[in-house]
């Protein structure tokens, strides 16, 4: 299920990257995801060696997920410098249900950068994959439990454009007065956190995730990450291509985009992350009603109905709830999402309510009760995105895609590239001045190496891709680019919705357990929208 904290005037624009996901993310949680050059294909593999953390392991139970393990292990800030010194890695696990057929650990992420990671969605999977894998989570270094770096707001001409500058083309700012607020930003910043500034980057954020294979005391790690997410799923199978058991990427980013057009694809809105641009109400909430059920009704239709009691087609019961008493239904919906243990009375209380007569309101009596529940306190604390400071937007991401080596140059693309978005109807001229302000630091950003570039992993397993046809958050084209380059199949479905793993598409869960679960080789193909 894909991506930036920079104050909470901020918050309402650039979430494109990462609020924005947050909204796709929530829909299914809450309401149910520098310098120049371009980096190469070519680019050495050989990692450098990550020491193996010691492990802690400590009960950390929330609603729903009772054996919820947490870990906080030392990883170094640059793992080809052991004397760099040491951060945070805050890390869950959730054991396996069966474990007599365990296949291994499944690591989520859900992309952002920084989304929170700790807890896991873990009810939103198909059940197969839940009962087989150990699912383990994460915050991304720089990030929520895992040494956060935060420098505070950048101020002069790279903090946030008044108002009336808002459509001002960042062609003619003054570079020399932008560069030299950038570079007292990252003074600032240097003196704070000294190396890991230039270490927060998707590279190092790799290195992180081998520690978490060493101290799981794992062989091979499985990934199913989304989003920006994918960024790092791709860097893994690049770097330990023998370490990786399967992987599944959901609405893949690509890394040989320029970063400057990867700033400015945070410019979709709420709606178009989320999947419901154009749709009238009652497609909304249709929509949001699959977005709450969806680990529901892949259990449902697997169960049978000696556990679910509107198996094997609880679409039709729900649909015929939702006509009579949505709001009953949508309360007690979002109540046990995330509560499996509730899924066998909850699916009573919706065959009930399916066959009731008009009138008959003692029907609906034990969904109100669910929907007076609510959703679970703890979990809703678990999920709450802290945001993420503009030191750590920038870190990652003027680490990971090639900028112009100026920053006259820097403001000059974001210009070009905004009056080109716009000629595709995407309007992104009128916060161009936003996002030049916003990532003028990339041009003299500190950075441990190059950037990601296009990414190969010829030798890694092949993975499976997942890309609605029409996500505005992570074109089908780049999509499409990924895959041929990895090599991966690729999986479209249709829609625009940002985030399918977590979708409860039927197809999907198909085509992602037979990749992860029954270890079988991705293939191509299509599933219609759900």
């Amino acid at each position: 299920m894909g991506e930036c904290g920079q104050g909470r005037a901020r918050r309402a624009r650039l979430p494109a990257g990462r609020a924005r996901y947050v909204v796709g993310l929530l829909l299914c949680l809450v309401l149910a995801a520098c310098g120049g050059g371009g980096g190469s294909e070519d680019r050495a593999t050989a990692p450098p060696p990550v020491p193996a953390p010691r492990a802690v392991w400590q009960d950390c139970p929330v609603t729903g997920q009772p054996t919820r393990e947490c870990a906080v292990l030392k990883v170094p800030v640059d793992a080809a410098e052991p004397g760099s010194g040491d951060l945070d890695l805050a890390v869950s696990r959730l054991p396996a249900t069966d474990k007599r057929r365990r296949v291994g650990v499944l690591v989520l992420d859900p992309g952002g950068p920084g989304l929170p990671g700790l807890y896991t969605a873990a009810a939103l999977l198909p059940p197969q994959i839940r009962a087989r894998y150990d699912v383990v989570g994460y915050d991304r270094r720089g990030s929520g439990r895992s040494t956060p770096v935060d420098c505070g707001e950048p101020g002069g001409t790279i903090g946030r454009p008044a108002d009336e500058g808002e459509s001002a083309d960042p062609a003619r700012a003054d570079p020399a007065a932008v560069e030299r607020d950038a570079k007292a930003y990252v003074t600032r910043c240097r003196a704070k956190y000294g190396e890991l500034l230039a270490h927060l980057g998707t590279d190092a954020t790799v290195a992180d995730l081998e520690s978490v294979r060493l101290a799981l005391g794992e062989d091979k790690l499985s990934l199913l990450m989304a989003s920006y997410g994918t960024m790092t799923a791709q860097a893994y199978l690049r770097t330990h291509p023998d370490r990786v058991r399967a992987a599944v990427l959901d609405g893949p980013v690509d890394p040989a985009q320029s970063g400057v057009r990867a700033a400015l694809a945070g410019s979709a809105t709420e709606e178009e992350a989320s999947g419901t641009a154009g749709m009238t109400p009652e497609q909304k909430r249709a929509a949001q009603l699959r977005a709450r059920t969806a680990g529901f009704r892949a259990w449902c239709t697997t169960s049978g109905p000696a556990e679910c009691a509107v198996a094997p087609e609880p679409d039709e019961a729900l649909a015929a709830v939702a006509a009579k008493e949505p709001d009953a239904l949508a309360g007690a919906a979002e109540a046990v999402m995330v509560v499996p243990s509730d899924w066998p009375g909850f699916s009573r209380a919706l065959d009930r309510a399916a066959d009731a007569t008009p009138g008959d309101s003692d029907a609906y009596a034990s969904l109100r009760t669910y929907a007076e529940k609510g959703f679970p306190k703890d979990v809703a604390a678990a999920l709450k995105d802290p945001g993420v400071g503009t030191a750590f937007e920038l870190g990652v991401k003027c680490a990971d895609f090639g900028w112009p080596k100026t920053t006259a140059g820097l403001l000059k693309e974001v210009a070009r590239e905004a009056k080109s978005r716009d000629a595709e109807g995407r309007d992104a001229e009128g916060s161009a001045a936003y996002y030049a302000a916003f990532y003028a630091p990339c041009a003299v950003w500190p950075r441990g190496g190059p950037p990601l570039g296009a990414i190969s992993a010829p030798r890694a397993p092949r993975p499976l891709l997942l890309n609605a046809e029409k996500d505005i958050r992570t074109p089908l084209a780049a999509a499409r680019k990924v895959a041929e380059r990895l090599p991966a199949a690729l999986l479209t479905a249709g829609g625009q919705l940002h985030g399918l793993a977590r979708s409860g598409d039927p197809c999907v869960n198909t085509a992602v357990e037979r990749t992860l679960v029954d270890g079988r080789a991705a293939r191509d193909g299509t599933c219609p929208e759900d």
